[in-house]
């Protein structure tokens, strides 16, 4: 596809952005873009992040592309996926709140002449094509059976049968990812599109074809300490933190893997063997998705962005031992706001960035800003009404790896502000810790005690915009929606592992 280029200009320089928005003129030819989402993948998961999960096909994207290390994203399925489509926060407590957003990235790219299209979950209010997919397979809702669906897969608008046997989501959404690309080139060859392709995977419940399984099945039986210590190694050869970070302190609420008996081990191991079979299976699809790229001559002109919406999720499945291992180096999971909640993984490969390949950038990403960039690569030059984002395109075309930042964010009793490298946090409606996550990204060392006017101005901060946010004051004490604490230090509640054996359950 020769995409034509409705936009001229040009940049006469690059500033260090806070959270504007710079209008940047189109490339001379606008790329196509693909957004993947994997749905509670850790930090280190993938193995181009440290992890023991075959993904040569994402690992490759990574060699040829740049891996960020600071891309961040609100804790939960919802708010995230709420808010790369609306650019902005959308959350009271937990649930979306879009009803009152304004701008919706599938339809401002369609707008600017991108044919858009979704494979997978959606998991934001009304459906899909009401926001400006012109295709949409998958599912409205958060999660399903991988075999069977929920009973509310959907094409179009119109209820999808699954088949009764061969059927597996992760597949599917790839196939029809596939399917939706063909289409868009058989149907106008000049149109370029925007493709969303939101797998399941690996959110519960663990489901994986058994070949897949038997990959992995007895090779984490060395336990959940010595992964964690071997993936902090391996990330830190990798250079996605620095050579002298602290690995963080085992959970209070998690016992040692010495702990347990042989039927429990068993168990565990079954979990991650069951996991990393569904991360490998969707590594798999995406090579699919790239080999199509590459055989009809769309690959050079694609940008393509893989991440995941929250941390691992420490909820039943996969079990919050194992959690805990999946978002080495950081702490906590899944809904909270420390590094282990919001901070995920990040590749991105194509025409429209100009990092060095296989070279890692440590500047800060968040999911609001994928619409204004988005936009600003499809040619727009003015800012989408009532978006919080930053258009980071041009800070992309010269490769640059720093900016002011600074981000807020709440989830029930769960809090965060950071400003460039002060984090200022809170989980289970404990105190406040203050980190240098400049220097400390394992959130190891609390400075509260120490810089105590640091962080009184971020609390300061932080609740004015809670108040402008919700229209309410914060109550810090106010008990959590979710009655499964999480904190690692003494207010989480107990992990018990599961045995096989019944009289062991007993």
């Amino acid at each position: 596809m020769k995409h034509r280029n409705f936009t001229t200009g040009s940049i006469a320089s690059l500033v260090t952005l806070s959270a504007g928005f710079v209008a940047a003129a189109g490339p001379a030819v606008r790329p196509n873009i693909i957004f993947i989402m994997a749905d509670d993948l850790g930090f280190s998961d993938l193995g181009c992040y440290g992890g023991e999960a075959a993904t040569p096909n994402l690992d490759r994207l990574a060699a040829e592309g740049v891996r960020f290390n600071q891309f961040y994203n609100c804790g939960k399925c919802e708010p995230t996926r709420t808010g790369l489509m609306t650019g902005r926060h959308n959350t009271k407590e937990i649930g979306f709140l879009a009803e009152r957003a304004k701008t919706f990235m599938p339809a401002v790219l369609k707008e600017q002449g991108y044919r858009t299209m979704l494979a997978g979950k959606w998991h934001v209010s009304r459906h899909p094509m009401d926001r400006g997919f012109d295709r949409f397979f998958g599912m409205e809702e958060g999660g399903c059976n991988y075999y069977t669906g929920s009973g509310r897969l959907q094409l179009d608008r119109e209820k999808f049968k699954v088949p009764d046997t061969g059927f597996y989501t992760t597949d599917a959404f790839a196939d029809y990812a596939v399917r939706f690309l063909q289409e868009a080139k058989t149907n106008n060859n000049e149109q370029p599109f925007f493709l969303y392709l939101a797998f399941n995977a690996p959110h519960d419940p663990l489901m994986a074809p058994e070949e897949e399984i038997a990959k992995y099945r007895g090779k984490h039986l060395e336990g959940w300490e010595v992964f964690k210590e071997r993936r902090f190694n391996r990330i830190k050869e990798l250079g996605l933190i620095p050579a002298d970070s602290k690995m963080s302190l085992w959970p209070q609420n998690l016992p040692h893997w010495n702990e347990l008996t042989d039927s429990q081990k068993q168990t565990e191991d079954l979990r991650m063997a069951t996991y990393c079979a569904m991360i490998d299976r969707m590594d798999q699809n995406i090579g699919r998705v790239i080999n199509w790229l590459k055989t009809n001559g769309e690959w050079d002109n694609t940008q393509i962005i893989f991440v995941s919406d929250n941390g691992a999720n420490p909820f039943g499945g996969l079990g919050t031992a194992w959690a805990h291992v999946s978002g080495t180096p950081f702490r906590l999971y899944k809904r909270n706001q420390h590094e282990g909640g919001i901070c995920a993984p990040m590749i991105m490969h194509g025409p429209a960035a100009n990092y060095a390949p296989g070279s890692i950038s440590p500047l800060p990403v968040h999911i609001f800003d994928f619409l204004p960039t988005f936009y600003a690569l499809a040619g727009g030059t003015q800012r989408p009404e009532d978006i919080e984002g930053t258009d980071l395109s041009a800070l992309w075309k010269a490769g640059v790896k720093t900016r002011d930042f600074e981000m807020m964010s709440y989830l029930a009793d769960h809090h965060c502000i950071r400003r460039n490298d002060w984090k200022l946090v809170a989980v289970d409606g404990q105190p406040w810790e203050l980190y240098n996550v400049g220097r400390d990204r394992t959130e190891s060392e609390n400075l509260i005690e120490k810089n105590p006017e640091v962080a009184q101005e971020l609390k300061s901060a932080w609740e004015k915009w809670y108040n402008s946010a919700t229209g309410g004051a914060a109550d810090e004490s106010k008990a959590s929606l979710i009655k499964a604490h999480m904190g690692d230090q003494g207010s989480g509640n107990r992990y018990v592992p599961a045995a096989v054996l019944k009289n062991e359950r007993e």
